[in-house]
């Protein structure tokens, strides 16, 4: 895995799970603090919130 080439430039890293029965979000500071976590169920009409 390449490191990031401007990683002092980012504040906030973003990582998702896209799964079949639903999707996952989570946004962490820098520093490892929790800013998002949500997961959203899928239906046949798409991502419900």
């Amino acid at each position: 895995m390449d490191a990031i080439e401007h990683y002092d430039a980012v504040d906030v890293f973003i990582g998702v799970d896209v799964g079949k029965g639903e999707h996952h979000a989570v946004a962490l500071s820098r520093a490892g603090k929790r800013l998002f976590d949500k997961a959203h169920r899928m239906t046949k009409r798409g991502c419900e919130h």
